[in-house]
């Protein structure tokens, strides 16, 4: 007798799980070795593990609680349940951990796969971290994971994870361990060992029992294949006769037996009505027969009754079997079943006709079509990457040789053999890359046409399914407005058939029934009071006064609305109105009501034509302000409020008005010195400015950054150094100088003559760092009107401070801040002006570390010592401009490396002369070279174009105190 719970442990430790066929969680789940079985349907993970299940087939997908996933729904299986449902894969982990903590012999594969791929992230390996995070990490030692299929005693007491979904990082797919991938079914490994699990056969009756046990056959057979020779259970199993005749028959003798039971009680059941009829028809029996013992002749009729009432009650018992009433119940659940395919199919046919119709299957076909040129359009941005890439190395690999050639061309006269052979390989290799290069440029051209045809195609798609949505749309909103009408008409039509049949009917019938009450409480009072009035002494005498008051009576009655009432008729009436549990005039509350509803209706009407008054004023309000704004409106400032309505402005002449303010603006944001548009001729207040929106002052944008970077500045190695010092590391890192108990620099000056590199340094910088960058020149500040140039100081320095961290870069300084004198004129005050207010804005009492001023000039000895001193500048930075031979070297091969020099080109012969040279005067030497290369219609710069170019931008001779004047 096989042990199921532990059936593994009869399996030798080297067989590799790969070589077994495993039982699974399927409806037609097996015992040990594919046994057919029908004992796990509906179980719990705990009883599917001890009938020896040892492959869970488990799906998952999202359960949402808010925004947070808190947990993975377990949603294998289909009617009836693989696995009891609800159920969250927590719990059917942890039995499964429980059940290994237990039985230390067995392994359980745990098969995991997501259920509805498109509420992952895929991309980013949502699914796949949340199941290492949340279920494998927290017990990692109780799984295998490892990149080989596992022999069976490495893998005893723990579970294997047949990972079923994807992992594109590849660390993470490392820890996961194999993939399905390694255990597919024709998948060959070392030892040539395949996969199987049973899920071919579903056992719903005994007639499927057959057919089980082949589909199990085949498996036992496929599995030998696979498994050590020295193993002789599954060979058994093959070869027994009796394999699977067992259960069969087991399962046919159970249902025999059952039927069996149910045949005797309903036997006892007939036998027991039988005998109970003919007790009772013995009993009438005996009271209907005559005297001369003849039976009667009804006999026959009552037997044939009896037994029509027999055979009724063997019917309802019949029906009332177990196995009649589960085969009723099959019967409904497949004719709802098949009535459920039915309306499916139904439906998608519906769906797809009214897509066709509306257009929408052409839409659908334009949104595969975009979504495959979109594939395509990346595929192709990739290979342009590539390409570039190919490119790139291929013209790094020509500049390499052509540097390796001129560095020999430079001792070519004393050449050794060796050199000589060199020289000879590398003119020969320039030609192979030279060769080379074009191919890569050809290719990234072809590519290039390709992703453009490509684009072009896509764009047009794009446009054509807006085309084609925008006609579906159109479509759909006809039909809804044509469906609006119709169901407009149709409330119309049920209002007028309520309005003038349904109610006026309803009112008769209520007046008539009031009616008919009222005439038979008068009926009946007047018969009372007629029986009252007088005592007849005779038959006669009592027949002519009642025949009297019943024609009285009568002729009252025709008359629908009596005026004049007798006391017979006060009476019943006061009978009426005193009648408990009944209302005192129904009619007359009626009308009442119907005055009241008349009334209301009135005042409903009164008040939708109201709201359609003021709408309209609304609306005529709204295009007035409309009207008023359109006009060109004239920039003022606002100086204060005087009351709710009106308040003191200042024009851009200079003037003060009292003005009228627009009712509709929100006074919340009319503060003092904010910008506010005037009405052209009656300076009224109409609207309120944005901060910024007077202001010429805005931040370079990421896009309009320059792209020059710290590798174009040759040489300034030192002035790289202490501009990053003062400028980057306080932005990126002030915690250092937090540490140290030291304020970072607040600003820095870049002081020396033209064209030594200052503003191309502060290019770099505001490259190379995210901060918010502000360009402004020191001219821009002095304005035509007093006051106007102060207030671009605070509006440079507000900006700076709201969009912080941020870089102030304020070019040509001594236009602004020379030194203060006596001024005479307005223009020299205003100027002082300016001076004072940046002064106030670097080191005032609003100050903050994250806004960083750089300024550059040319005379730092004409600026004023109050802002040269420390606590504004901090750090002052240099620029000479006789570059030793070193700064030249380097910027000449700045700039050359990205031209194309001839081989012969010798740049050392320029650095090494003694002519002041600037970083400009280099960089308009080499332009000048290029463009008479250009000119001579040459691709390559040669020495003769750089000897011109030197010529003809170096004057020679007094030129060397030209920059004396900035010393």
């Amino acid at each position: 007798m096989v042990n199921y719970q532990t059936w593994l442990s009869e399996v030798d430790d080297n067989t590799k799980l790969s070589k077994l066929s495993i039982p699974g969680t399927h409806n037609s789940a097996a015992c040990h070795t594919a046994l057919p079985s029908v004992q796990c349907q509906g179980k719990s993970v705990t009883e599917q593990l001890k009938h020896g299940v040892r492959f869970l087939d488990i799906r998952v997908g999202k359960l949402f609680v808010g925004k947070d996933v808190k947990d993975l729904q377990v949603i294998h299986g289909k009617f009836p349940v693989k696995i009891p449902f609800p159920l969250k894969l927590t719990d059917a982990l942890k039995e499964v951990y429980d059940f290994l903590s237990e039985n230390r012999s067995e392994v359980v594969i745990v098969s995991i796969k997501q259920e509805g791929s498109d509420d992952w992230d895929n991309d980013n390996d949502e699914f796949g971290n949340l199941i290492w995070d949340n279920y494998i990490q927290p017990n990692k030692d109780t799984w295998y994971l490892n990149t080989d299929i596992p022999r069976l005693g490495d893998a005893r007491g723990k579970a294997v994870l047949f990972r079923r979904f994807g992992v594109k990082n590849q660390e993470r797919e490392q820890q996961f361990g194999f993939g399905a991938s390694y255990w597919s079914y024709n998948t060959t490994d070392e030892d040539n060992g395949s996969f199987a699990v049973q899920d071919f056969c579903e056992v719903k009756t005994e007639s499927d029992l057959p057919q089980k046990v082949d589909y199990v056959k085949e498996f036992a057979k496929r599995a030998q294949d696979y498994t050590n020779p020295q193993e002789t259970k599954l060979r058994e199993i093959i070869e027994s006769t009796n394999f699977g005749k067992d259960a069969l028959k087991k399962k046919q003798d159970q249902i025999e037996l059952k039927k069996k039971q149910e045949q005797i009680e309903l036997q006892k059941k007939i036998d027991e009505e039988v005998r109970v009829r003919k007790q009772h028809d013995q009993a009438n029996v005996s009271t209907l027969v005559p005297p001369d013992n003849k039976p009667n002749k009804t006999t026959s009729k009552e037997d044939t009754i009896l037994l029509q009432g027999i055979n009724d009650i063997i019917q309802k018992e019949i029906g009332n079997l177990p196995s009649q009433v589960e085969k009723s119940r099959s019967k409904v659940a497949k004719k709802f079943e098949r009535f459920l395919d039915s309306a499916q199919d139904t439906i998608l046919t519906a769906t797809r006709a009214l897509n066709d119709v509306t257009g929408y299957s052409s839409i659908e076909k334009l949104k595969n079509s975009i979504e495959k040129l979109e594939e395509e359009l990346k595929q192709c941005k990739e290979n342009v990457k590539i390409c570039k890439i190919a490119y790139s190395e291929a013209i790094q690999q020509r500049a390499k040789s052509q540097r390796e050639i001129n560095e020999l061309l430079t001792r070519k006269h004393s050449w050794s053999p060796n050199d000589l052979e060199r020289f000879t390989q590398l003119y020969r290799n320039d030609h192979a890359n030279e060769h080379l290069e074009s191919e890569a440029e050809r290719e990234l051209e072809e590519v290039e046409q390709k992703v453009d045809s490509i684009q072009l195609k896509l764009t047009q798609s794009i446009l054509t399914r807006y085309h084609e949505e925008q006609i579906w749309s159109d479509k759909i909103r006809r039909s809804s407005t044509w469906g609006t009408w119709i169901l407009m008409g149709i409330n119309v039509m049920l209002f007028m058939v309520a309005t003038f049949f349904v109610e006026p009917w309803k009112r008769k019938k209520l007046v008539r029934a009031f009616e008919e009450k009222v005439k038979e409480l008068l009926t009946n009072g007047a018969a009372t009071e007629a029986a009252t009035v007088a005592t007849p002494t005779s038959t006669e005498d009592v027949k002519e006064p009642v025949e009297e008051k019943q024609e009285e009576v009568s002729s009252e009655e025709v008359s629908p609305n009596p005026i004049i009432l007798d006391s017979s008729i006060n009476n019943a009436l006061n009978k009426i109105n005193h009648k408990p549990g009944e209302e005192a005039d129904v009619y007359l509350k009626l009308k009442k009501l119907e005055k009241e509803l008349e009334l209301l209706l009135l005042q409903e009407e009164y008040i939708k034509d109201e709201q359609r008054h003021l709408k309209r004023e609304l609306v005529r309000a709204q295009e007035e302000v409309k009207r008023i704004k359109s006009v060109p409106l004239v920039i003022g400032q606002f100086l204060e409020p005087i009351d709710e309505n009106t308040g003191i402005v200042s024009s851009t002449t200079g003037s003060n008005y009292v003005v009228r303010i627009l009712s509709t603006l929100d006074r919340e944001l009319l503060k003092p010195s904010s910008s506010v548009a005037l009405h052209r001729h009656s300076n009224a207040l109409v609207d309120i400015l944005p901060p910024e929106a007077d202001s010429s002052i805005s931040i370079v944008g990421d896009d309009q950054k320059p792209d020059v970077t710290y590798a174009d500045v040759g040489g300034l190695d030192m002035q790289k150094q202490e501009i990053r010092e003062a400028v980057e590391l306080p932005l990126t890192q002030g915690d250092l100088y937090a540490q140290i108990g030291i304020d970072p620099p607040r600003g820095v000056l870049l002081y020396g003559p033209p064209g030594t590199g200052k503003t191309m340094l502060v290019k770099a910088v505001a490259n190379s760092t995210t901060a918010s960058f502000i360009r402004i020149n020191g001219s821009e500040f002095v304005q035509k009107y007093l006051g106007e140039g102060p207030r671009m100081v605070r509006d440079v320095f507000r900006l700076a401070r709201e969009n912080s961290p941020a870089i102030i870069f304020i070019d040509e300084i001594d236009a602004i801040a020379t030194k203060r004198f006596d001024a005479q004129t307005g223009a020299d005050r205003e100027v002082q002006r300016i001076l004072l207010e940046l002064l106030n804005q670097m080191d005032g009492f609003d100050q903050t570390s994250t806004v960083k001023v750089i300024m550059a000039t040319n005379r730092h000895d004409t600026l004023d010592p109050a802002l040269l001193r420390p606590g504004r500048l901090d750090r002052k930075i240099e620029f000479p401009s006789l570059k030793d031979r070193r700064e030249r070297r380097l910027i000449f091969s700045t700039i050359a490396s990205k031209m194309s020099l001839a081989p012969e080109v010798d740049l050392d012969s320029l650095i090494i002369r003694n002519d002041p040279l600037s970083g400009a005067i280099i960089a308009a030497i080499m332009q000048e070279a290029g463009l008479r290369a250009v000119r001579k219609n040459r691709y390559m710069i040669l020495q003769s174009d750089l000897e011109e170019a030197y010529t003809a931008q170096v004057k020679t001779g007094t030129e060397h105190d030209k920059f004396d004047f900035y010393k």
